[in-house]
């Protein structure tokens, strides 16, 4: 009676002996060529071959790791730290693999409006709007609209960050401004807001 292995190999359970199945080890190539016919040498490396085969796998498509389409869900967020991107873990496993496709291509406008606005976009997957916010200047001097007149109330090198919702759970605040923190001019001040609207 003979058992069947997961070496590749058959135990002959009358005998006690172990045999091949089906194609000789890959190994024995690599050996001299005097051990090429040899049917134990052949058994023996089997036995290796069939614990390291998990290992070359892994390593033949290690390149799939690092690929956001391929990558398993486990090395996302790993992936996102390279890229210094962060709470991956709090959005679908979809917008993730969207997020670091697209980062490459957010770096060059790290800091800039469109950059933030698109980014925050990836994240939520809502409609997003960022907009500065004009200082005020004063008509003086020679200009005479109105007495000490002063056109404007912005706070100077700030800006508004809009994001419409219509989700149940909308966006959670807290992970929406570690995101502009990170992202913005470091000389900048915001303001936040969450707009809910009611879907029809």
């Amino acid at each position: 009676m003979a058992i069947e292995t997961r070496a590749g190999l058959s135990l002959d359970t009358e005998s006690g002996t172990l045999k091949t199945q089906g194609e000789v080890s890959r190994y024995v190539k690599y050996l001299p060529g005097i051990y090429s016919g040899d049917d134990f040498t052949s058994r023996f490396l089997s036995i290796f071959e069939s614990v390291n085969r998990p290992i070359e796998n892994t390593i033949d498509s290690l390149p799939s790791y690092f690929e956001p389409n391929t990558a398993p869900e486990i090395f996302l967020n790993w992936l996102g730290e390279w890229l210094n991107l962060a709470l991956l873990e709090s959005i679908p496993v979809d917008r993730r693999r969207s997020l670091l496709r697209e980062s490459g291509k957010l770096f060059k406008w790290k800091g800039t409006n469109f950059g933030l606005t698109s980014l925050l976009e990836l994240y939520t997957g809502l409609e997003v709007r960022v907009e500065e916010q004009l200082p005020s200047f004063d008509l003086s001097g020679s200009a005479r609209l109105g007495n000490n007149t002063i056109l404007g109330d912005g706070v100077p090198y700030s800006f508004l960050v809009s994001i419409w919702s219509t989700l149940e759970n909308p966006p959670i605040a807290e992970h929406i401004h570690q995101i502009i923190r990170l992202e913005k001019p470091a000389n900048t001040t915001y303001k936040l807001e969450i707009i809910r609207q009611e879907t029809e």
